[in-house]
């Protein structure tokens, strides 16, 4: 389930989705445009194909905000969205995956850089 807390018109953004993998240079990649874009949090996907995490915001140390196994973020000047992953798979991927296509197809988004 994709959930917003924003209401953002995505039409013609570049999604990023890092890949989870050993090393986590996907995630360490985004955790750095998430850092240093300061891209502001717009939504969390709640998905069973991965491990349920929960913790402090690592971006703002004094943020009372949680962070999620997945998380969205966006950035309105730079046409962005990025979904930061921070827990590793466990299930069959393809629900999640059918879920990312319907999002994108629903708010046109233009690109999609994996």
């Amino acid at each position: 389930m994709i959930k917003l807390t924003q209401d953002i018109d995505l039409e013609n953004y570049t999604l990023i989705l890092p890949s989870v993998a050993v090393g986590n240079v996907g995630q360490l990649s985004v955790d750095l445009l998430i850092s240093n874009l300061n891209l502001p949090k717009v939504g969390q996907i709640f998905s069973t194909s991965f491990i349920p995490v929960v913790g402090a915001n690592a971006y703002h140390e004094h943020s009372n905000e949680l962070i999620t196994a997945i998380d969205i973020y966006a950035g309105i000047k730079e046409r962005i969205v990025v979904i930061q992953i921070r827990s590793p798979y466990v299930g069959e991927l393809l629900e999640f995956f059918n879920e990312i296509t319907q999002f994108v197809t629903e708010r046109k988004i233009a690109k999609v850089i994996f």
